[in-house]
């Protein structure tokens, strides 16, 4: 038995070490094989998703505006899909900053021809700020000086008008900064600020009243008992504040507290985490907008409390409450004229009749959603037997929806309606009755849920501007481009050339009628003796001003990638649809690579 056993044994040959070594090359290169195959596999992945993005854009940045130059009628609706960016801008020659290409989706010649004045900001906004437009969407004026601007409009101060806006830090739904009042020329003359220790103004509301003071909000964060919300009794909220301010003198006249005439249960709005710590506040009231009225009273508008507010002018109590848990008015109107939620801009428009404006965006977030679009909204109350009723609802073309801001001014030149919508970068004109007349988008509106462009308010008015500051004037590629940011009053431009070796005086070339912002002139001459400038002159042909004499500006080179992108993006749809038919036809997407045998050593290895 041993001895057949030892046979057995000895019949099982030991693995040499040239038998094993020869396993593990087979078994390396089978491993190899897999990881080749998931290689192919994984670039196969890359290249068809590559092709995919690729079409994308191709469709987006190629087919999509051609289709829109064929079928103008899409324009507008490629406009707001973004297919020309999310703020589409007019770039100058002339002026270093940019303007919105607005896209006009109705017009008619009803609508009131004053300037549009907008303070345009978010993400795509390159350079936030004040912004003047005329009635078509062309630039008048803008500046960048000021960074974050909102609430740019035009009021009167010892019968001088001014342009204002507010300027400094935002917060999430407020911001802490001051106000600026410009005056024709667009110099500053006035800057307010809050009073009170550690007080700081906030963005929503600054209103010139006819005594020649300032109507201004504050957002102080500060602690007050939340029990009744099952959180802390020193919870941390907003307590909101408006001051009336002495111009001049910057001098306290009236302050009201929020806290001392409502409760915080009284809010509409809610935040899971709001109240604990002081870098989260609870937002309860959220004041938007202040105004006094001609018996020293004041409108005011809370947003978290979905009301409009009268406060007694001299003893700050509270006069009657429009909406909201404390409505006093009974609605006639089935609901629509109480019904508005998250408003903004509540404003008298005639006190004597009981009418007045509101913004009513019944909208604040995924968490308070009340209606499937805005509307502006014009409401008739009666004080005498607290009755309220809707005249007028506004819908704009598209029904636009704005989760924040928004603004309704009653044009009296026209008796049109001027709408802002806000958080969606859309204004719109209307007749008294609601019909809409004009309407422009000047950023992407499908995208406007992301904030990307928008315009707390957007108002019209008169302005004469007549800027310190002289006319412009570049000289790019045999051309001569002309602008004057804020001048309002310019009919005509006149180029003209002088010799720089002779010193002669300038002499006129040519005249053309300013139509849009920036104008062009074709240089008849481009040798360097040859000196260009400008002259800007009014209606009457009387001269503004003149131009320093224009300088060369290099010719900007159009973006490499603008160029590179399409034409990746149309090799990426044709590699992918390749990779893919090989692909089915069972044919390697990918190279079989072989080890090149080494020719000299094999030639040579038998010497």
């Amino acid at each position: 038995m041993p001895n057949l056993l030892l046979s057995h044994a000895l019949s099982f040959e030991t693995p040499s070490a040239e038998s094993c070594g020869l396993q593990q090359r087979r078994s390396l290169g089978n491993m190899l094989q897999q990881l080749c195959k998931h290689l192919r596999l994984a670039g196969l992945l890359i290249a068809a998703v590559a092709g995919f993005l690729a079409a994308l854009l191709a469709v987006h940045q190629l087919v999509l505006p051609v289709v829109g130059w064929i079928f103008p009628s899409l324009e507008s609706t490629f406009f707001d899909l973004a297919v020309y960016g999310g703020y589409p801008q007019r770039n100058y020659v002339s002026h270093n900053l940019t303007s919105p290409d607005l896209q006009q989706v109705r017009w008619d010649d009803k609508c009131d021809n004053g300037f549009i004045f907008i303070s345009p900001q978010g993400k795509s906004v390159e350079h936030p700020g004040p912004m003047i437009l005329d009635a078509r969407g062309n630039l008048v004026w803008q500046t960048d000086q000021y960074g974050q601007a909102m609430n740019l409009k035009v009021q009167e101060y010892k019968g001088e008008k001014y342009l204002t806006f507010w300027a400094g830090h935002r917060g999430s739904s407020f911001g802490y900064g001051n106000y600026y009042m410009l005056d024709s020329s667009y110099q500053e003359r006035y800057q307010v600020s809050a009073v009170g220790e550690g007080l700081q103004g906030d963005l929503h509301e600054f209103t010139i009243t006819k005594d020649g003071s300032a109507l201004i909000t504050i957002y102080n964060v500060t602690q007050t008992d939340m029990t009744a919300m099952r959180r802390p009794a020193d919870g941390w909220v907003n307590n909101n504040l408006f001051q009336e301010v002495d111009i001049e003198t910057g001098k306290l006249l009236f302050q009201w507290n929020a806290l001392d005439h409502f409760s915080i249960m009284d809010s509409f709005y809610t935040h899971p985490l709001a109240g604990y710590w002081e870098s989260i506040p609870f937002d309860w009231f959220h004041i938007n907008s202040v105004e006094k009225d001609d018996h020293g009273d004041y409108l005011i508008s809370s947003r978290h409390l979905n009301s409009l507010i009268k406060v007694n002018g001299t003893t700050g109590d509270v006069v009657w409450t429009l909406g909201g848990t404390r409505n006093n008015f009974t609605d006639i109107s089935s609901g629509e004229a109480t019904s508005f939620s998250w408003q903004h801009d509540g404003r008298w428009l005639d006190q004597d009749q009981g009418t007045l404006t509101v913004f009513d965006n019944s909208d604040a977030g995924p968490l308070h959603l009340d209606a499937s679009y805005s509307t502006a909204r014009m409401i008739q109350i009666n004080t005498t037997d607290y009755t309220a009723q809707l005249l007028h609802k506004y819908v704009s073309d598209r029904h636009t929806r704005a989760a924040s801001q928004g603004s309704v001014q009653v044009l009296p030149s026209t008796n049109t309606v001027f709408v802002g919508w806000g958080h969606s970068p859309v204004f719109s004109e209307f007749d008294i009755d609601g019909t809409l007349i004009c309407e422009a988008h000047y950023g992407a509106q499908y995208i406007s849920h992301y904030g990307r462009v928008t315009s707390y308010r957007s108002l019209k008015a008169d302005w004469v501007g007549a800027p310190v500051e002289p006319p412009r004037a570049k000289i790019q590629a045999g051309r001569l481009y002309a602008s004057w940011s804020g001048a309002t009053e310019v009919a005509t431009w006149t180029l003209q050339s002088a010799d720089s070796y002779t010193n002669a005086p300038f002499a006129d070339v040519d005249v053309v009628d300013k139509i849009a912002f920036e104008t062009s002139f074709v240089l008849p001459d481009t040798n360097s003796r040859t000196q260009y400038r400008v002259a800007a002159s009014d209606d009457e042909g009387n001269i503004l001003a003149y131009s320093e004499v224009a300088t060369e500006d290099p010719t900007t080179a159009k973006s490499v990638w603008s160029v590179l992108l399409p034409l990746g993006g149309v090799f990426g749809v044709i590699a992918g649809f390749w990779a893919v038919r090989r692909f089915r036809k069972g044919e390697r997407v990918l190279p079989k690579w072989r080890r090149r045998s080494n020719s000299y050593s094999h030639k040579y290895s038998r010497l």
